[in-house]
């Protein structure tokens, strides 16, 4: 009933946003405040990981809080994301990424465990995996049969991650050390 009411916002409009921002189902929500030291850190050796294991693949591209259009209304800046095929041109990943890290924050954690995961079932991201930097864990959500199944929960496990013609074993210790 109040939907009638409420803006319902598009790409377009966020391209005039200022400020750090994410539009999912034409709704705007503010990111901040900005993620902590550790958080930004966490990030990073993900990253690092990643192009430690990539250093052969020209497909493959990993970018760290870039925008992704996943819909006309629905624009979403992951933590982390692995994306094959992509251009490094443009504003926003237009693919749909093969893996994304959300690090959880206490002011994000309800959306990523729900609202994104769901985001990201729908529109087929073959990994998603969600880092605890207080437990210094990581859970693995893997999509199968297009519904995700969790694969692994540990603090400190190497996991191979296979998607079209790639495959990356990606130890977790690493991004706690």
């Amino acid at each position: 009933m109040l939907a009638e009411y409420l803006p319902h916002y598009s790409v377009d409009d966020y391209l005039h946003w200022e400020g750090d921002w994410e539009l999912i189902d034409g709704i705007a929500y503010a990111m901040s405040p900005k993620p902590v030291k550790k958080h930004q850190l966490t990030g990073f050796k993900v990253m690092m990981e990643f192009t430690k294991n990539l250093k052969n693949c020209q497909k493959c591209k990993v970018f760290q809080e870039v925008d992704w259009r996943v819909s006309s209304d629905t624009v979403l800046s992951p933590d982390v994301l692995l994306v094959c095929n992509e251009s490094i041109e443009g504003q926003f990943v237009e693919n749909t990424p093969e893996i994304i890290f959300e690090i959880l924050s206490p002011s994000t954690e309800k959306n990523d465990r729900f609202v994104k995961y769901e985001i990201y079932r729908e529109a087929g991201v073959k990994y998603y995996i969600l880092v605890d930097i207080k437990k210094e864990s990581v859970e693995v959500f893997e999509l199968q049969n297009k519904k995700y199944s969790k694969v692994l929960e540990s603090r400190d496990e190497v996991f191979e991650f296979s998607f079209q013609e790639c495959q990356i074993d990606f130890d977790f210790s690493e991004i706690w050390s």
